[in-house]
């Protein structure tokens, strides 16, 4: 009789592990130096990617918020990149002053370009901001939730009290005679958000961030 034999194959095989991709990441920082034209900003690298190939780093500046390369009259500051870069910063010249700016660091390495998170400062007022006792000014309640009171110590001169929103626009416009020590700021329609308000006279100015909830 004929014996049938079956022989198995056996095959044995090792799957490879995945292949994990590491992205680029960075992180915008608070701008610092703040003047009337001038602003030097700031940003971190807080990973290179997998690939490290044709790196550029730099800041988009517009008066515009989530600026990015591609953003009509956006400002390009292009920072050289040297290996083992973490911190880097630019010094932005030429602003319009009073105005409410918005920049972002970025990083475009192997042709893709990653953005940090939106940041925004406020040029001073081209006056002379006098840093003295002639004028003392507060905001209360701050935050509100309605109205708010400003309160002047000092002020021997005609004011005019402006409020601003974080992109620049004027919210409102309010004037004070010397010697006046309290001013109403009506909320009106004005959305929860961050103002700017910037008491003015001939010889100095006084800003003070309102926050309304």
């Amino acid at each position: 009789m004929i014996q049938h034999i079956l022989i198995g194959l056996l095959f044995s095989f090792t799957t490879l592990n995945d292949v994990v991709i590491v992205t680029d990441s960075i992180s915008t920082q608070e701008a610092s130096n703040v003047e009337a034209t001038t602003a030097t900003l700031n940003g971190k690298i807080e990973r290179m990617g997998s690939t490290v190939s044709n790196v550029t780093v730099g800041f988009v500046l517009s008066t515009q918020n989530d600026p990015e390369l591609t953003t009509a009259g956006v400002i390009n500051n292009p920072v050289t990149y040297t290996d083992g870069m973490t911190t880097f910063n630019y010094t932005a010249s030429g602003l319009q002053s009073a105005t409410a700016y918005f920049y972002r660091a970025y990083i475009t390495n192997n042709g893709t370009t990653t953005y940090g998170v939106s940041k925004t400062f406020t040029t001073k007022s081209g006056l002379l901001e006098v840093d003295n006792n002639r004028m003392k000014v507060t905001i209360y309640p701050n935050p509100t939730e309605g109205n708010t009171t400003l309160s002047i110590e000092g002020l021997k001169e005609n004011a005019k009290v402006i409020m601003t929103d974080v992109q620049g626009r004027v919210v409102s416009s309010q004037a004070m005679t010397a010697g006046q020590k309290t001013l109403t700021i009506s909320r009106n329609n004005l959305r929860a958000g961050v103002y700017y308000v910037r008491v003015i006279t001939d010889n100095q100015t006084r800003t003070e961030k309102l926050i309304i909830k």
